[in-house]
């Protein structure tokens, strides 16, 4: 829960602690996926995954999609589904408009 405290770094694991919020300053137009992680910014328009250097999911980066799906980039998550399967990635997420 974010109580608007000072954010903190754990001392043994170097992790921040739940104050800490990842807030996107500066130029980022050069930002193209993850549509997860950051719907918001207008250049982000594809999903993270493991295939293209572009998109590149970085597994070993303690984040909630990690944490919770495996390591595995939302692509991967998303593919498995009857609904896009055997679906080209850039062809899913060019055609995704918010």
């Amino acid at each position: 829960m974010v109580t608007g405290g000072e954010c903190s770094y754990d001392e043994e694991t170097g992790m921040p602690d739940e104050n800490c919020v990842f807030v996107p300053d500066g130029d980022n137009s050069g930002v193209v996926s993850s549509m997860m992680a950051a719907p918001f910014l207008e250049t982000t328009t594809y999903f993270c995954e493991d295939a293209d250097e572009l998109v590149f999911h970085r597994s070993f980066l303690p984040n909630r999609q990690n944490d919770l799906c495996d390591f595995q980039s939302a692509w991967q998550v998303v593919s498995v589904n009857a609904d896009f399967k055997g679906a080209d990635h850039f062809e899913i997420s060019s055609g995704i408009h918010c």
